[in-house]
């Protein structure tokens, strides 16, 4: 009884979180609004796919729905505001005064793609009722008479063998694909661990910490991916137009520096990646305290 009531607390503080990016502040919302939504967003999908047999299928389809909604414009939305503040970044930085205005006149180009974005993800997260799919998922949340948090040992050795095994590919191919799954991969065990640890699994919190420090790294690269990619279609759109020749010549440096930026991240993960195979490969036991 102690510990349903323990993972009844947990989904309580998940819905309160999910709810929470949505309190709209006087002008809108804000891009820090948007990522804590879409954060949220992913670790109360992962709360339901890991306790899916304890909500009605109703209100399991229901939820998946509103989600997946939220989900493609706020990872365009995030997309976008990564894309103009690394760009930002670059005028800041770059001391030719010609260059940086030419640069100036791109990044307000990119603000305005930018708002775009903004405005479509604001115009969703309008449309949903976060209070509503909170106070759904609470009532209708049953587990079992029977249930123990050491039922979670098994998904949670799953899903670390599932990422070992995707960091072991990384290495060994270095392939674009092996790091796109990786990062599936590991904020899903991620979540996973997350609430494990809440639950009470205390041995789970150094790896968790080493688990966090990976997902930062890749999804510093998977950013500057996103923006080496649309550096790369801003190029194309310019070729067309022999008027703009000036700005590919100043795009092509762009892709040049951040060329640097990624050698840099990728050189960071690499060194991690061997201090998170020697964490995850120890088969975890849960023990109670």
């Amino acid at each position: 009884m102690k510990e349903k009531a323990v993972l009844k607390s947990i989904l309580k503080k998940r819905a309160a979180q999910f709810v929470k990016p949505f309190k709209r502040v006087r002008l809108g919302f804000t891009s820090k609004q948007f990522e804590g939504a879409r954060i949220e967003s992913n670790r109360l999908r992962e709360a339901l796919s890991i306790f899916e047999s304890y909500f009605s299928p109703r209100v399991r389809v229901e939820t998946d729905l509103a989600l997946q909604r939220l989900s493609g414009p706020l990872e365009e939305a995030r997309t976008r505001n990564i894309s103009f503040l690394l760009l930002k970044r670059f005028v800041q930085e770059e001391k030719n005064s010609d260059v940086r205005q030419k640069t100036e006149e791109i990044l307000k180009e990119v603000e305005a793609v930018y708002e775009k974005s903004f405005q479509k993800a604001a115009k969703q997260l309008k449309h949903i009722k976060p209070k509503k799919v909170a106070k759904t998922l609470l009532d209708d949340f049953k587990p079992s008479e029977d249930f123990e948090f050491k039922s979670l040992t098994k998904q949670l050795n799953q899903s670390r063998e599932k990422l070992f095994n995707q960091i072991v590919r990384l290495i060994r191919s270095s392939q674009k694909e092996e790091l796109s799954e990786l990062q599936s991969q590991s904020e899903k065990f991620c979540y996973l661990l997350e609430l494990a640890v809440e639950a009470g699994y205390e041995k789970g919190k150094r790896l968790l910490q080493i688990v966090r420090v990976l997902n930062e790294r890749l999804i510093e690269i998977h950013d500057e991916e996103k923006f080496r990619e649309f550096i790369q279609n801003l190029e194309k759109e310019r070729a067309i137009s022999s008027e703009r020749v000036s700005d590919i010549v100043r795009l092509r440096t762009i892709r040049n520096r951040l060329a640097v930026f990624q050698a840099h991240s990728l050189q960071a993960l690499h060194a991690h990646l061997p201090v998170s195979l020697q964490f995850l490969k120890r088969h975890l036991v849960w023990k109670e305290n």
